[in-house]
């Protein structure tokens, strides 16, 4: 019995023998295909055979599908908190690892950008402002605090000071949403991941 095999897209490739009683695999038609002429070759169009031009026809590589970019998420390290002398100031932790301060003190902070490896990343910007969310009953109330700070070369400095006794968190989740909106419509050039810092004054 005669067979024809036909490639991924119908064109026939050539005659084959198959055997009587076994399977006739999809990349094989038993309907005789008619002879090509010049340029034209028989393709099987799925229940007859046609004459197409393949010099004509060109197959079209798959569009790459875009990757989600990588943004890279980096940590904070070496914090320094200074008074307005340059005192550097050694805040009390409670049990609960709360850091202490007295309100109307002018902190000075001071701190480095870093990669999971601990390195400093060379990152810049200017007047980059960090969310302190005031909490009530250790859940944020809806008020906020900002801390501006410059990023030179990794290397974060800022300074603010607590008006009233109150309880703030500066969260990483808070202030990536931060980040996302500072830069819209671009995406932002890193998030941050730390530990909540809780601040009492």
């Amino acid at each position: 019995m005669q067979g024809y095999l036909i490639d991924i897209t119908g064109l026939f490739i050539r005659e084959v023998e198959l055997v009587k009683g076994q399977a006739i695999p999809r990349s094989i038609v038993t309907t005789e295909p008619m002879a090509a002429t010049d340029g034209l070759t028989p393709k099987w169009m799925g229940n007859r055979w046609e004459l197409v031009d393949t010099e004509s026809q060109t197959t079209t590589a798959p569009t790459p599908q875009p990757t989600a970019p990588q943004i890279p998420v980096l940590g904070m390290a070496n914090l320094v908190l200074s008074d307005g002398d340059d005192n550097v100031i050694t805040p009390y932790q409670n049990a609960q690892n709360k850091c202490m301060f007295t309100p109307k003190t002018l902190l000075k902070v001071s701190l480095d950008i870093v990669d999971s490896m601990g390195n400093v990343v060379d990152i810049s910007i200017d007047n980059l402002k960090l969310v302190m969310q005031e909490q009530a009953d250790d859940q944020p109330n809806g008020r906020e605090e900002y801390l501006t700070v410059n990023i030179a070369n990794g290397h974060v400095t800022g300074e603010f000071q607590f008006d009233d006794s109150r309880n703030y968190k500066i969260t990483a989740e808070r202030n990536n949403r931060g980040l996302d909106r500072y830069y819209t419509p671009e995406l932002p050039p890193f998030y941050l991941a730390f530990d909540t810092l809780d601040w009492l004054s």
